[in-house]
């Protein structure tokens, strides 16, 4: 699956495997890592509304596009770590980490 490593890739792998210990500790910490800020959330998003932003954009919508920009460093690193063209191979990783978590 992945290239020969190149000099520049293994930094990628490095970047990689630290993203992934910080991934870990997130996912499988006891607690919600958002906890404690629940409250800041509310009022951030009354806030927001108060302040034009559409009430669609709510704190599920929030919560799941942060677990969608949790994943993007994986995708990315692991695309760049693959050979050109093979984005596909990037997404069923994904798909798979995503799923095992």
């Amino acid at each position: 699956m992945l290239k020969a490593m190149r000099p520049g890739h293994r930094l990628l792998a490095a970047i990689l495997v630290l993203y992934l210990v910080v991934l870990a500790f997130v996912v499988l910490w006891p607690t919600p890592v958002d906890k404690d800020a629940g409250r800041h959330l509310t009022h951030t998003l009354a806030w927001l509304y108060a302040h034009g932003i559409p009430r669609w954009f709510s704190y599920p919508l929030l919560e799941w596009l942060s677990n969608v920009a949790m994943f993007l460093p994986f995708g990315f690193l692991v695309a760049e770590m693959l050979e050109r063209g093979a984005w596909w191979k990037a997404t069923v990783a994904g798909l798979a980490l995503s799923t095992a978590i």
